[in-house]
């Protein structure tokens, strides 16, 4: 049973428009109206914004048998939230308390478009744990990928996206940007301040990107 990480991101705010605009500048991101809602797409990810009470950004895993993934997850410890079939909301929360949609793709769908101008929004996610360690052997089992060691945690790589694990505080997923791909990066510097990490206004943690590790320790598998 396979299951890769989606470039699709959910969020939800009360009012959404100050969020839409705070995103098309500050990121870049294109609104994109559709019977499925609003969405903001970058070449890397894309976020899907619903009014609504403030939460955690839910995250996605694409499978390609939503039937089969169901009692999976199940025994998995995912906890069902919401599921409503196919083309639909279908809500879990994990062990360590993150929240994800599932959605069924077919499995020769390779998706998302590599475009080649650098996004300011990579296709990266973080997430500070507690158990870092015994996370990163967690989500490497789900996705069935290798998790590799790095000086600060653990990394994932599924369907072009790399999910960050590392040892902290959990505040629900973080976004990597990179001012350097921007064409306004005195904003994003203006953004962050003197941090390296900030969250927004609607209780997105944002990071700014970090230099490429010089090596790795370790591998699980």
């Amino acid at each position: 049973m396979a299951f890769d990480l989606s470039p699709c991101v959910g969020l939800t705010t009360p009012h959404p428009d100050p969020l839409v605009k705070l995103y098309t500048t500050l990121f870049e991101l294109a609104p994109n109206h559709s019977i499925d809602g609003l969405k903001l797409t970058s070449e890397s990810l894309s976020f899907f914004v619903d009014p609504g009470q403030r939460q955690s950004p839910i995250l996605e895993l694409s499978t390609p048998d939503l039937y089969a993934a169901r009692p999976l997850l199940r025994a998995l410890g995912f906890e069902e939230l919401t599921w409503h079939g196919e083309g639909q909301l279908n809500l879990l929360c994990d062990p360590f308390g993150i929240s994800w949609n599932v959605f069924q793709t077919l499995p020769e769908s390779n998706w998302p478009i590599i475009n080649p101008n650098p996004p300011i929004i990579l296709p990266k996610i973080a997430l500070h744990l507690h158990e870092s360690t015994k996370a990163a052997q967690f989500y490497a089992d789900l996705l069935q990928q290798s998790a590799t060691k790095t000086p600060s945690g653990w990394t994932i790589d599924s369907n072009h996206i790399r999910l960050v694990i590392e040892p902290g505080l959990p505040h629900g997923p973080a976004f990597y940007v990179d001012p350097n791909n921007s064409q306004d990066p005195q904003a994003l510097i203006e953004f962050f301040g003197d941090k390296a990490t900030q969250t927004d206004d609607y209780g997105v943690t944002w990071k700014l990107s970090p230099r490429p590790p010089s090596d790795t320790a370790a591998i699980i598998n």
